[in-house]
């Protein structure tokens, strides 16, 4: 509750003054917390217990990028990115699915092997243009 009303410090600290080991889920949510009211700071300190309890917890290293890149520190951004690769861990690809005429389609991030790629590709080039023309 404190870290979801922007008391990061308050959060922090009841965190760390559990009577026990907190698990990767309470430091996960203020992490969250972070990176929503954009505390660098803390999110810096959070994101290391994060990965210390939980090393392989993808969304520690997302988060801790997201809000590298959100500060526009591009170099902390290739570090996280660095480290997570040495760890083996990996972002799954992105997929989304949209349903037309009773047919489900699937795309994913950097995939080009859907059979109507260049059309759909001419679409949405009409589409920016005709947002353009009525901006």
């Amino acid at each position: 509750m404190l870290s979801r009303s922007g008391r990061l410090s308050e959060a922090e600290d009841f965190i760390k003054s559990m009577p026990f080991e907190p698990e990767s889920n309470a430091w996960a949510a203020l992490l969250s917390a972070c990176n929503k009211y954009k505390n660098d700071e803390i999110a810096e300190r959070t994101a290391r217990k994060l990965l210390e309890l939980a090393e392989r917890n993808l969304a520690g290293y997302v988060m801790l990028s997201n809000i590298h890149g959100l500060a526009g520190r591009w170099i902390d951004v290739q570090k996280i990115r660095r480290l997570m690769r040495d760890k083996g861990v990996k972002k799954s690809v992105g997929c989304s699915w949209i349903e037309v005429k009773n047919e489900v389609h699937c795309f994913s991030s950097e995939d080009a092997s859907h059979c109507q790629l260049a059309e759909i590709y001419d679409l949405l080039e009409l589409l920016r243009f005709e947002l353009r023309v009525k901006d």
